[in-house]
């Protein structure tokens, strides 16, 4: 994940997901994100992917 994105999804999470749960949501999705770069390369926007990491 280049910085730009991280940045980006810093910036979902901090507006977007209690500060309590920040940062075990920013390590799954980041993990996830790694694993499967195709989603970002398709489009996936910050929800999905964090859906799909509760869904494993």
């Amino acid at each position: 994940m280049d910085e730009y994105t991280k940045e980006h999804l810093e910036t979902w999470l901090k507006f977007t997901i209690h500060r309590d749960e920040i940062a075990s949501v920013r390590s799954k999705m980041i993990k996830f994100s790694e694993e499967h770069p195709e989603l970002i390369k398709e489009g996936w926007s910050w929800p999905e992917i964090r859906k799909a990491t509760e869904r494993r």
